[in-house]
């Protein structure tokens, strides 16, 4: 089911074919790795007694998202992330086969957010019509709220969205470091939305020491077999 599914194998580039090169640049690759997971990674928390939040409703396979799109907001950096939402929200994990987030949805007005781990140099957000890009470019690592508005679009399509919890009050998941910084071992996208979905959660998965976002939306299939993963990551229409 897995090699049906996931990516294909790719043939080697050329500048590989020296074995003791090749093995070189795996080997500086890894101790890169080590060298990261070291340091704070995305590992999650439970949130404290005294914290608003509450989960009302356990996880559950969403149906899919309809009604018209939300607006794009600005982004919102590290520093500017507010420390809670007010009221009732769906609170969704979302992938594709390169990225992976949580989304937010208030099931009284349909607010929207999101919220993402990204690298500084990202393009900002473009208009659905034109293409045109509205916002600039990340201009430091770290967790971003509602860069990932951009695939509300898919989500009509009934792709991104895997499970769901209904939350009230939910907290504002940082991550390591307070929101800030991103490395590509145990402090990228995929890590950092596998942490927040246990924060709203209480769902845990193993954490990779190279979290991809395809993986980890086949950890969730194999533990929810009614998730549509082909379609949620674009497999199939």
């Amino acid at each position: 089911m897995r090699t049906r599914y996931l990516r294909s194998q790719t043939r080697r580039p050329e500048s590989f074919c020296n074995p003791v090169l090749y093995t070189g640049i795996l080997l500086s690759a890894l101790g890169i790795c080590l060298a990261e997971s070291a340091r704070a990674n995305d590992a999650s928390t439970i949130p404290t007694e005294s914290s608003p939040q509450r989960l009302v409703q356990r996880v559950f396979v969403d149906p899919g998202v309809h009604g018209p799109l939300p607006p794009l907001l600005r982004p919102k950096g590290p520093e500017e992330l507010p420390s809670h939402f007010q009221g009732r929200w769906k609170v969704s994990i979302c992938a594709t086969r390169h990225h992976a987030w949580i989304r937010f949805e208030n099931l009284e007005t349909n607010e929207t957010h999101t919220l993402g781990r990204f690298v500084k140099g990202v393009s900002g957000l473009r208009d659905r019509r034109t293409g045109k890009q509205i916002t600039p470019n990340v201009e430091q690592s770290g967790v971003y709220m509602d860069m990932d508005l951009m695939f509300e679009d898919e989500i009509r399509r009934g792709r991104c969205i895997l499970l769901s919890v209904i939350v009230e009050n939910p907290m504002i998941y940082r991550g390591a470091n307070r929101g800030f910084g991103y490395t590509l071992c145990r402090r990228n996208c995929t890590s950092f939305a596998r942490s927040a979905w246990e924060f709203y959660s209480g769902e845990h998965y193993t954490h990779p020491l190279l979290d991809m976002p395809e993986d980890f939306a086949y950890s969730i299939w194999r533990r929810h077999r009614s998730v549509p993963f082909a379609k949620r990551l674009g497999y199939r229409n």
